[in-house]
C-alpha cells in the first residue's frame, strides 16, 4: 500500500499540469474578460460558460489523478473494445445530434454537450499505438498495412462527414507521424505519400462549398472581405491593435464590441492578442513551447513502444492543434474551427486535454511495459 501511494511522485512530471494549468488560467481570464467589459451581448449567458468550463475542467482533474493508477495494459489489451465504441460513438451523432450551424458534431445528454470527435480523438491515439505495438515489425506487411489504413479510415470519414474536415485532418497527421515513428520502410511511406498526392484532386470535388471557400479565402483575403473573409479579417485587426503590450484586461475592442466572432472558442487567442499585446502573446507561446518540450522529454523517459507512441501521438495532437488555431487567428492558416487547447471554450475538448495530460503522467509513473 505505501508503495502505491509513493507511485504518483516517483517520476510524475509536476511541470507539465503547471504549465498547462497557466494555460487554462489564462483561457478563463480572457473569457471572463468579456464579462467585465460590459459589452458582451448577453453577459448572464458568458458567466454560465464560466461555469461550465469550470466543471469541465474540475471533472478532467478528476479522471487525470484517476489514470495516474491504472494499469495500462487495460488500454492495450482493450483497444479493440476502445476502437469499436469510439466507431459506435461517431455513428450516433448522426442519429441523435440535432444539426448545428449545418454539422452534427454535438450530442445532448441532458445539460451537457458533449462532442464525440473530441473524444474520439485520444482514444483512437492509443489504439493505433496499440495496433503498432502489436504488429511491430510486420507492420512492412502489406497486409498489415491495408488493415491499419482501413481502421484509419473508418473513424477519419465518419468525422468527417459530420463535417468536421478539421478534426478529420489531424487525425490523419497523427497517424501520420506515429507511422514514421514505427518500424514501418520509407519505401512504404513514399507510396503512401505518392497515393495522397494523386488523391488530393479527387478529395477537393467532395469538399462542401463553405470547405472550398475557406480555403480560396485563406489564399486571398481580401476577395469576399464582409463575407467567407470577414472571421479572418477581424481576427487579424484584433492581434494587429493589441500593438506591444495590449489594450489591457477587458478593454478590447474588437472583441467586446462584437465585430471579432467566436471570441472565446475559435478565436479566443485574437480576443488575447488584442488585450495582452505581443508580450502576453509571447509569454503564452513560450508557454505552449514549455510543454511541447516537457512532454517530448518524457518520451525519452518511456521504455515501451506502445507508450512512446502514445505520448507522441499526443504531443503531435497538442502541436497541431496550436498551430493551425494561432496560424487562422493571425491569417496563415485556413479558418477550420480548431479549439486553442486549454484555452477555448469547450467541455469535452477541455475534459480531454487534460485526460490526455493524465495518460502522460500515468505512463511516466508506472513505468510499464507491454508485452505481445
Amino acid at each position: 500500500m505505501d508503495r502505491l501511494l509513493r507511485l504518483p511522485f516517483a517520476r510524475f512530471d509536476i511541470t507539465i499540469p503547471l504549465i498547462a494549468g497557466t494555460i487554462i488560467l489564462i483561457g478563463l481570464s480572457t473569457i471572463q474578460s468579456t464579462i467585465v467589459a460590459g459589452s458582451a451581448s448577453n453577459p448572464i449567458l458568458t458567466e454560465s460558460l464560466i461555469n461550465i468550463q469550470l466543471l469541465a475542467i474540475s471533472f478532467g482533474l478528476l479522471l487525470f489523478f484517476a489514470l495516474l493508477f491504472i494499469d495500462y495494459r487495460v488500454f492495450y489489451y482493450g483497444s479493440i473494445a476502445s476502437y469499436v465504441l469510439v466507431v459506435l460513438l461517431l455513428l450516433s451523432v448522426f442519429f441523435f445530434a440535432e444539426p448545428t450551424r449545418g454539422s452534427l458534431r454535438w450530442i445532448q445528454v441532458g445539460s451537457v454537450n458533449i462532442q464525440p470527435s473530441s473524444i474520439a480523438v485520444v482514444v483512437l491515439i492509443t489504439c493505433f499505438a496499440s495496433f503498432f505495438q502489436y504488429a511491430g515489425q510486420r507492420i512492412n506487411d502489406i497486409r498489415y498495412l491495408a488493415a491499419m489504413a482501413i481502421l484509419v479510415a473508418i473513424p477519419t470519414v465518419l468525422i468527417a462527414i459530420e463535417p468536421d474536415l478539421g478534426s478529420a485532418l489531424v487525425l490523419v497527421g497523427i497517424w501520420v507521424v506515429m507511422l514514421h515513428m514505427s518500424p514501418v520502410k520509407f519505401s512504404h511511406l513514399l507510396v503512401m505519400y505518392a497515393v495522397i498526392l494523386l488523391m488530393l484532386p479527387v478529395g477537393w470535388g467532395f469538399l462542401e462549398q463553405y470547405q472550398q471557400d475557406r480555403v480560396t479565402t485563406f489564399m486571398n483575403p481580401s476577395t469576399d472581405p464582409l463575407g467567407t473573409g470577414y472571421n479572418v479579417q477581424q481576427a487579424i485587426t484584433a492581434v494587429g491593435s493589441g500593438q506591444l503590450r495590449g489594450r489591457g484586461w477587458g478593454q478590447g475592442t474588437q472583441s467586446h464590441l462584437q465585430y471579432l466572432p467566436e471570441q472565446h472558442t475559435d478565436f479566443i487567442f485574437a480576443t488575447f492578442a488584442e488585450e495582452q499585446g505581443f508580450l502576453g502573446v509571447v509569454i503564452l507561446l513560450l508557454l505552449y513551447g514549455a510543454l511541447w518540450w516537457r512532454i517530448a522529454v518524457s518520451v525519452k523517459k518511456i521504455e515501451s513502444m506502445y507508450g512512446k507512441l502514445v505520448v507522441i501521438g499526443i504531443l503531435v495532437w497538442f502541436v497541431i492543434h496550436i498551430s493551425i488555431n494561432v496560424g487562422m487567428n493571425v491569417g496563415i492558416a485556413p479558418i477550420t474551427g480548431i479549439p486553442l487547447p486549454f484555452m477555448s471554450y469547450g467541455g469535452t475538448t477541455m475534459v480531454v486535454t487534460i485526460v490526455a495530460l493524465g495518460l502522460i503522467e500515468g505512463l511516466l509513473v508506472t513505468g510499464q511495459d507491454v508485452r505481445t
